[in-house]
């Protein structure tokens, strides 16, 4: 089953998380995605701060990049920024075909 998590922060801004997807070898669009990651999503919150959502084919997957050493400076960032993380089970995915974008 597909699941979702969303990642929320008051203290991060866009440079912020470009510099933690570089952390990760992931700040390239055409950087090849964790195995099992259907879509990441990330932007500014209305309020300030910002917003991640990861969308995976299982929790498994997920769990796996997330314990990762891919993922460890997002997990060293963590508590300085105050990220706090939700995992949303899905009951529906459906997408069409997008290409990779900044907006």
């Amino acid at each position: 089953m597909a699941i979702a998590f969303q990642f929320d922060t008051d203290s991060l801004a866009a440079s912020d998380y470009d510099d933690l997807m570089a952390a990760m070898g992931l700040a390239d669009l055409d950087s090849d995605y964790p195995d099992g990651l259907l879509a990441h999503l990330a932007g500014a919150r209305p309020g300030g701060g910002w917003r991640v959502i990861d969308v995976w084919e299982s929790e498994s997957l997920a769990d796996a990049f997330y314990r990762s050493e891919q993922f460890s400076p997002v997990r060293d960032a963590s508590g300085d920024a105050g990220i706090t993380t939700t995992p949303w089970p899905l009951h529906r995915l459906q997408t069409r075909g997008v290409a990779a974008s900044r907006v």
